[in-house]
């Protein structure tokens, strides 16, 4: 679509994060029906020495600088660390229009995590903001009180759902040994259901296995960094697995697991990344927190917030679902141009 409007988009993240491109990608795709974009990154890797990480950050800030003067409009996906970008977008909402992304409750995470060092980049930046008019996007909505007690008006933040973009993936790349190690795992008397995680307390795998390990009806399928061991015979930890090899698995898995100890940073509600994938490829979610796809009364009743209802896993394991139906759902409603445009670019 052609459009005198442009847009740049901002990254100060490298690729490493599958979850966070995809979800940039669908943004993007999106938002190209109204605008001309732009995309730039931060181009690094892990390997990089402290040093030659240093002079890329301030290399892609200057970058990002200099194409800011080119586009009418500016969307930032906020990162702590990223404190050379941070400060030099502040005047710069002065005369263009900016917004920023916020994911997470950064002074709890990075309190949690002991990074002292990246907290107090944080607070600098998070101390400014009420000083310059950018507007700020959020996908936690408590987030809005939070913001609006560090003195950011509440006009000036608007809550998002997160979408999902499913990609074709090469299934050359699956795993065709774990494939049909899970399929063995399933028969008529059991379920079958998937974790996936990063490694955070946050996640709870330690309240998952807690609450899974004596229901013999289940096998749970745990991916992620975690040690591949378990003295559970119905847990099964499978380490970490590509892209096209999770999605493969998702035809013989019954439903996935959520985050379940987001209380440990103080976190209620939200909308994660991971159960938009697990409904959109048809499987319900089991979660320990208010989940935003309750919003959407077609996929409502294949949200179970054991939080919220404590016999809502011994319901799920009663219930009798379709995968196209909640596919079908949540490909609605998980459109990133339903759900990301037409809210923040009306």
């Amino acid at each position: 679509m052609s459009n005198n409007k442009s847009l740049l988009y901002i990254l100060p993240t490298g690729k490493a994060h599958v979850g966070i491109f995809n979800k940039v990608e669908g943004q993007l795709k999106a938002l190209s029906h109204l605008y001309n974009t732009s995309f730039i990154y931060y181009d690094y890797k892990k390997s990089d020495f402290l040093l030659i990480k240093v002079i890329k950050n301030i290399v892609f800030s200057i970058k990002s600088l200099f194409l800011v003067l080119f586009f009418s409009e500016i969307y930032y996906r906020y990162n702590p660390k990223a404190i050379f970008i941070n400060l030099l977008l502040l005047p710069v909402s002065l005369f263009k229009s900016i917004k920023i992304e916020h994911n997470t409750f950064y002074e709890y995470e990075l309190s949690f995590l002991g990074r002292k060092k990246e907290l107090l980049l944080h607070m600098v930046t998070q101390y400014l903001f009420k000083y310059f008019p950018m507007q700020h996007t959020v996908v936690h909505k408590e987030l809005i009180s939070y913001l609006v007690n560090k003195d950011i008006p509440s006009k000036n933040i608007t809550f998002f759902q997160n979408g999902y973009l499913n990609t074709i993936f090469d299934k050359e790349k699956v795993d065709r040994c774990i494939i049909e190690y899970i399929k063995n795992l399933k028969n008529d008397q059991n379920r079958v259901a998937v974790f996936v995680g990063n490694g955070y307390d946050w996640h709870g795998l330690d309240r998952i296995v807690t609450l899974f390990k004596d229901v013999n009806c289940v096998e749970l399928i745990v991916v992620g960094p975690y040690e591949k061991n378990s003295t559970f015979s119905n847990i099964h930890f499978l380490g970490k697995v590509t892209i096209e090899t999770l999605k493969e698995s998702y035809k013989y898995v019954d439903f996935g697991v959520g985050p379940f100890a987001w209380d440990r940073i103080n976190i209620s509600e939200g909308c994660p990344l991971k159960t938009r994938e697990y409904l959109f490829h048809g499987l319900p979610i089991l979660v320990n927190y208010t989940d935003w796809a309750i919003e959407d009364e077609d996929l409502r009743p294949y949200v179970f917030n054991l939080k919220k209802e404590p016999k809502s896993f011994e319901k799920l394991l009663k219930l009798s679902s379709s995968k196209e139906d909640i596919s079908a759902n949540a490909r609605r409603a998980f459109d990133w141009k339903v759900c990301f445009v037409d809210i923040l670019f009306k």
